[in-house]
């Protein structure tokens, strides 16, 4: 089974996937992660060598690949539609929810997402959210805030869903 952590950036995908990987002892991925690894570069200096478009086919590509496990995307994957449809058919979309203030607080002095230039405010935050909200609720299957949460509490919460779907 695959578990598909969907949210922007900032939510917690990374801390919380790692999380549950260890108390599921299931397999941990991060996309972002692997593509560093492979194109040995940091995901700011992938977009500004290659561009979005190819860090988009390139997340997709990897999405499709891996497989058994809890899989942290990349706050775009619900960009491509194709890449909502393929999430569903193959596992289960957690959606990692922060208001944007949570958002801009967690973020605050992270100069390494390429969406967030050093020198502007975190107002990109809310129009992100804003043109992105639709797809993260039309692929969630479950959502789960984040906000003045430990990721400890948001795993177990996690967790304790995914129990109730097996039992």
């Amino acid at each position: 089974m695959n578990y598909y952590l969907i949210g922007m950036m900032g939510s917690g995908k990374t801390t919380i996937g790692n999380l549950l990987s260890k108390k599921l002892d299931h397999n941990f991925f991060d996309i972002d992660q692997i593509i560093e690894k492979n194109y040995k570069t940091t995901i700011s200096n992938f977009f500004e060598i290659y561009g979005e478009k190819k860090f988009r086919d390139t997340e997709s590509s990897m999405l499709k690949k891996l497989n058994g496990g809890i899989i942290s995307c990349g706050g775009g994957i619900i960009l491509n539609n194709d890449n909502i449809s393929f999430m569903k058919d193959n596992g289960i979309c957690i959606l990692l929810k922060a208001s944007t203030n949570t958002l801009k607080s967690r973020l605050n002095g992270n100069n390494s997402r390429p969406l967030l230039k050093q020198d502007e405010d975190k107002t990109k935050i809310d129009t992100i959210w804003k043109e992105r909200r639709e797809k993260y609720l039309y692929a969630a299957d479950y959502e789960f805030n984040t906000d003045q949460k430990t990721p400890v509490q948001i795993a177990s919460k996690i967790i304790e869903k995914i129990f109730s779907l097996i039992r």
